[in-house]
């Protein structure tokens, strides 16, 4: 999983170069999950729309083949997020959401999460179903009080904090 320490807004598009770049090098497919629960969108620009996405499958609306798209790139798919209907637009159900992304990662190579922002509460829930979390952070820009609460946040959450990835932008 891909999470801004301290709601840097470019997590789609860093998960989506990188994962263009694994698609490639690595030739096997790569699954790109969108969940930026704050403004969901497309998390691989050529990637189609559809009226399907992440919401729509835990909930039981959508097999997850139908709500995963190919996109231009070779070996490249992208699950489209949305808003879960929920209070805090985060996934309700826990179990059904570990179960989805426990048979992707059997489908795929690998599967790369763009989950936004960490205060969102939802992408905490979700690190801990995730094998790791690499932070996204802005040079100059990210507090290093944030980044160290984003680790302790993550890590209080169940998951592992793998890695930083430090942007410029």
């Amino acid at each position: 999983m891909f999470a801004g320490a301290d709601g840097s807004p470019n997590v789609p598009q860093i998960v989506a170069r990188l994962a263009a770049t694994l698609a490639h090098e690595v030739a096997e497919e790569i699954l790109v999950v969108d969940c930026n629960f704050d403004r969901p969108g497309p998390a691989e620009p050529s990637a189609p729309q559809t009226r399907r996405g992440l919401v729509d499958v835990p909930t039981g609306g959508a097999d997850w083949r139908e709500a995963v798209c190919r996109t231009d790139t070779e070996n490249l798919h992208v699950l489209p997020g949305s808003r879960f209907p929920t209070d805090d637009g985060g996934p309700a159900e826990d179990a059904a959401l570990a179960a989805l992304l426990n048979e992707l990662r059997r489908r795929f190579r690998l599967v790369l999460i763009a989950a936004g922002s960490l205060a969102h509460r939802g992408a905490l829930h979700l690190a801990r179903h995730c094998d790791a979390t690499y932070l996204v952070v802005q040079l100059h820009r990210t507090p290093r009080r944030a980044a160290r609460q984003a680790v302790h946040d993550v890590e209080r959450s169940g998951g592992l904090v793998a890695g930083c990835i430090v942007t410029d932008a």
